[in-house]
């Protein structure tokens, strides 16, 4: 979808959960994956943030 509609872009991955909004151990392991997967199909991650009922935060930047 990068290559056709926006050459150059990047993502931003939101992990979400109703309990989420920090940096805990679900959202360590799916930022761990999800960079992973990006790095291996050369997909630009621009940011991973957590995002729950109450609270964000940035993971990576």
């Amino acid at each position: 979808m990068l290559t056709s509609d926006a050459p150059g872009g990047s993502i931003v991955v939101g992990l979400v959960r109703a309990t989420g909004g920090d940096r805990g151990a679900f959202e360590l392991q799916w930022g761990a994956a999800l960079r992973t997967a990006a790095d291996d199909a050369g997909v630009p991650v621009w940011a991973v943030v957590a995002i729950g009922e109450s609270r964000a935060r940035v993971l990576e930047w």
